[in-house]
């Protein structure tokens, strides 16, 4: 695929131009800096590493479909946000999770443009934070038609501001691809190692997972570690960690040409976790030993992976509450306290299908998505 980014021109894919909104240059030292030894800016720089990622995976996906359009959202500036609406006359719009953009929501409440909240949810983080705006969060979420929560907590936290137009009918990152349930369909002989990934995992973690395989390698000398980082624009990096420690490692988006001695491969592209995550039951979640709240644990689970995190997984506070006490995950907080349970688990377990999902399914406390408890009307454009 060929695509790049330029701030004075426009967002390039396979020839075809789409605007992407002007950000403003950061004018810092080492923007200057960099603009002087390669001709291109910082925001040049970062929109190529990330845009192109991102519409990468939705090319892959839905090239075939004329009737979906990936178009990046707005800058949340009031001049911005018009001329996006203008062009675009969105007859309803859907955001998800967290994202609450002031500017957009507003216009679209003034302009009778009705608004969805999917898997609405609030972090205790980030509650803390809104309670000081409690007045301009009522404003923001009573523009709202319709708020789906994806749990009993932050539905709890929603109506602290006094917000009544709630549904909570559950979570869904619990909606699970058929994918995941699928045959590994690669071609690879992996029967005789264990494999080990570290996931999602973000600037400190990387070192620590690697330091992990080396502890753990003297315990189970096929030991093959994966790591997919968050951010693939930070490959280099994991590269010079691996280096410093005198590890094989490959930087490859598939597990082909994978030899006995390999130590660690780092993966270089999105949207293929789901098969390497079937090669293995010890995943290492990332964004949890720093303070970033942790990612998602339910696709892992849902494979029936042990679940290794760090101690900041505030965005998923429930879900992770749970599978702690299911001992189907563990806290850690360096390598040594995720290398003995690493080692129990692998010496004393037997893993059994779908037991993980089982469980999951029988909690009555874990929230799944269930869309029969929306009416036909619920969501219908006003216009």
């Amino acid at each position: 695929m060929d695509a790049y980014y330029n701030r004075y021109q426009q967002f390039l894919i396979n020839g075809e131009q789409t605007v992407v909104p002007f950000v403003p240059l950061p004018s810092k030292t080492s923007d200057q800096r960099y603009v002087y030894r390669t001709g291109f800016s910082r925001l040049d720089k970062v929109s190529q590493e990330y845009y192109d990622a991102n519409r990468e995976i939705f090319y892959k996906k839905y090239s075939n479909n004329k009737n979906i359009v990936h178009q990046f959202a707005p800058i949340d500036s009031p001049q911005i946000v018009k001329r996006f609406f203008l062009k675009w006359k969105p007859n309803i719009i859907f955001f998800t999770d967290s994202e609450l953009w002031p500017n957009q929501i507003f216009y679209a409440k003034n302009n009778n443009i009705p608004i969805i909240l999917l898997n609405g949810r609030i972090s205790k983080k980030s509650f803390s934070k809104w309670k000081l705006f409690r007045v301009t969060m009522h404003e923001i979420l009573k523009s709202f038609k319709l708020i789906l929560c994806n749990s009993n907590q932050s539905k709890d936290y929603f109506h602290y501001f006094k917000t009544n137009n709630i549904e909570t009918i559950g979570n869904l990152k619990f909606i699970i691809s058929e994918n995941l349930h699928s045959k590994n369909e690669d071609n690879i002989n992996l029967d005789k190692r264990i494999i080990f990934i570290a996931l999602s995992t973000h600037n400190t973690e990387e070192e620590l997972c690697i330091k992990s395989h080396i502890s753990l390698k003297l315990k189970f000398p096929k030991l093959l570690t994966l790591i997919i980082p968050r951010h693939i624009n930070r490959i280099s990096k994991v590269e010079t960690i691996a280096k410093k420690f005198n590890l094989k490692f490959l930087t490859q988006s598939s597990l082909s040409d994978i030899k006995d001695d390999t130590d660690i491969i780092i993966i270089n592209s999105y949207g293929n976790t789901q098969k390497f995550l079937k090669l293995s039951k010890y995943v290492f979640i990332g964004g949890s030993i720093i303070n970033h709240g942790g990612q998602n644990p339910i696709e892992v689970a849902y494979n029936n992976s042990y679940i290794f995190h760090g101690p900041h997984v505030h965005n998923f506070t429930e879900i992770y509450n749970f599978l702690n006490k299911e001992n189907i995950s563990f806290e850690v907080k360096s390598e040594k306290e995720l290398y003995a349970p690493a080692v129990r688990l692998n010496v004393t377990s037997d893993f059994q299908p779908e037991v993980f999902r089982g469980v999951i399914e029988s909690n009555p406390d874990v929230m799944f998505y269930d869309y029969t408890k929306l009416g036909s009307d619920t969501i219908a454009p006003n216009h």
